[in-house]
């Protein structure tokens, strides 16, 4: 169905997943307190704005009853992998967890039941990470803990990426995050005895929720060569003998679940995934009971959710951008769904009803440019586009009526929320994420202090930094300068992350490869005298440029052409969504560095026009 997109190690280096750090005690608070300076860094921001409601007016808020039925939100996540917050490198980023906490605590001080539930593959971004990266990992896991506990999350599913460091470190994440962890198919391999619960009951009113948990290793996606295939097969069933668990299979242990779960007469049933969702589309055909099935193994969001008869299947997109928000309204059991509509989804839906007749109009208008032989077909559209054009005024005439049940039906809201900057971070959630960046700061200042570089390649090449390269570029080095790559380093240090590794390798030259850039404290070069190596120069996009100058500017010995390829090592996923290569890279083209290719490039644009 869809295909994860695996992320190298080096990919990953970029202005990543971290982005505004913080902290807490063990057990944080659920009251809104104003920022406070921590015990090893005064608050460094101006104080927030008191915490109100306000924001909810900005948001789709689903409605307290209906019809006197009353409603039970659920808040549900799944692949977070860590990531807490955006990064900055972009202007309003979505996700963060602080903004999440904002909306739980909002809706439920407004009167609404809410349940916080996440499927799985919540601590860790990758499944094996190295000694360097190891303790930042740790102290964000044990943030992302604290911050799922302060916004009251009620259950998680675990997944693979939550076992990274083993299952010590697991327990005791979950342990400190308040959540009831569920894996209904991870045994112990030697006592054959579950490591976590297969099931859960959570009573909201008069209503019995019923949770479980499914986990498996990443699927391998289709097409893979037989070799690598078997390769990565042997590596995940490495992953989980090193931890000495068993992975049982999800088919028989979803109907045992479930059959546990009738026995405890629940009104629905819900299945937290991380099995990917083609298992997923396979167990929800082989089995029935399941109402809902939440998928976090995924990269891409079901939106709408999809229909596996009358279940519903969830999935958000990853790293956090958007939240899933489904409200229920049950009457009857035994009814089906209908959905509810607001006055807002109604507004909602206009827009996109008025944009398909513009659609149809400019459709017709094609078919008659092409001739009298394609008047029929511009009718058809004419035709569609009267009929939706009535749909609208009928839409229009209940536009601020309230939300009904449909007849003999139970009702669902639904949306994905885009976790923008609509919504405010909780101010305790914000605290816990500034002590968790200095902390970062001082564990990697240790962590790294006795580093040492490697002085050059197995060629003999090396960097040698932007004030080597301008010697011989001046013009190329003068346009640089007025360019946004000339001033990256100067991002992180305003959003206090330049002691992060998540972010420090796309806003430096080289970082922690030969000849590149690897004291945190100070970036530079190992050349004598040292040059600096901080912003995106040109060794970053033309590669080292050691061997090309000492051989008199031999043109073979570094990268002209630079393709996309290159710039989507950091300008990739979240950090750069929707990174289109060719607009971008007009941006770092002009006098002196590059004029030939713009020209190229303006000049195919305007035969296309």
């Amino acid at each position: 169905m869809r295909r994860r997109l695996f992320r190298s190690p080096w990919m990953f280096v970029l202005c990543a997943t971290v982005a505004g750090l913080g902290l807490i005690a063990a057990a944080p608070s659920s009251k809104p307190n104003p920022r406070r300076a921590s015990a090893t860094q005064p608050a460094s921001r101006p104080a927030q704005a008191a915490w109100s409601l306000d924001f909810l007016k900005k948001v789709p808020e689903p409605p307290k009853q209906i019809s006197g039925v009353p409603g039970v939100v659920m808040l549900y996540s799944g692949g977070l992998k860590s990531y807490f917050e955006p990064c900055g490198c972009q202007a309003d980023m979505l996700g963060g967890l602080g903004r999440v906490t904002s909306l739980a605590k909002g809706y439920r001080q407004r009167g609404l039941s809410v349940i916080s539930a996440d499927a799985g593959n919540l601590f860790y971004e990758e499944l094996w990470l190295g000694k360097a990266k190891r303790k930042q990992s740790e102290l964000k896991a044990v943030m992302v803990a604290d911050l799922f506990r302060l916004m009251g999350a009620s259950v998680m599913g675990i997944g693979p990426y939550d076992l990274t460091f083993g299952r010590k470190e697991l327990l005791k994440l979950v342990q400190r995050s308040g959540m009831k962890a569920l894996a209904a198919n991870l045994l112990d391999s030697k006592t054959k005895k579950p490591l976590f619960a297969g099931h859960h009951v959570v009573q909201v009113g008069k209503l019995r929720i019923g949770f479980f948990a499914l986990t498996e290793s990443p699927a391998i996606p289709t097409g893979t060569p037989e070799a690598k295939r078997k390769a990565k097969a042997a590596k995940y069933k490495a992953y989980w003998a090193e931890r000495n668990l068993l992975v049982t299979p999800y088919l028989a242990a979803a109907k045992r679940e479930i059959a546990a779960l009738k026995k405890l007469k629940v009104d629905r049933i819900v299945l937290l995934s991380t099995l990917g969702s083609q298992r997923l589309e396979s167990l929800m055909n082989a089995t029935k009971g399941i109402d809902f099935a939440i998928e976090g193994a995924e990269e891409e969001a079901f939106e709408p959710p999809q229909r596996s008869g009358s279940a519903f299947l969830f999935s958000t997109p990853k790293e956090g951008q958007k939240l899933g928000i489904f409200a229920m309204y049950i009457r009857d059991n035994k009814a089906e769904w209908g959905p509810v509509e607001t006055p807002a989804k109604r507004k909602e839906s206009l827009v996109k009803m008025e944009k398909q007749v513009l659609a149809y109009i400019q459709q017709a208008q094609s078919m008659r440019k092409q001739g009298k032989a394609f008047e029929p077909i511009a009718k058809v559209y004419d035709k569609q586009a009267d009929a939706l054009r009535k749909k609208i005024q009928e839409k229009k005439k209940n536009l601020n009526a309230p939300p009904q049940l449909a007849a003999g039906r139970n009702g669902y809201f639904h949306t994905l929320l885009k976790v923008s900057s609509k919504l405010p971070d909780f101010p305790a959630a914000a605290d816990r994420v500034e002590r968790y960046q200095n902390d970062v700061k001082l564990a990697n200042m240790e962590a790294l202090k006795n580093i040492k570089p490697i002085p050059k390649d197995k060629k003999g090449n090396f960097y040698v930094g932007v004030n080597q390269c301008k010697t011989c570029h001046m013009d190329a080095y003068k346009f640089w300068q007025k360019t946004a790559h000339a001033h990256a380093y100067a991002t992180l240090v305003k959003r206090k992350k330049q002691f992060d590794l998540d972010c420090i390798g796309c806003h430096v030259v080289g970082w922690q490869q030969p000849g590149g850039s690897y004291d945190i404290k100070n970036p530079r070069s190992q050349t004598k005298p040292p040059q600096s190596l901080v912003n995106v120069q040109c060794e970053n996009c033309h590669s080292r440029g050691g061997l090309h100058q000492q051989r008199g500017g031999q043109k073979s010995l570094i990268r002209g052409h630079v393709t996309a390829k290159v710039c989507t090592q950091c300008h990739q996923g979240s950090h750069h969504p929707n990174f289109k290569f060719v607009e971008n890279v007009k941006k770092i083209l002009g006098k002196g560095h590059g004029e030939k290719r713009l020209a190229e490039i303006l000049k195919q644009e305007k035969s296309k026009r």
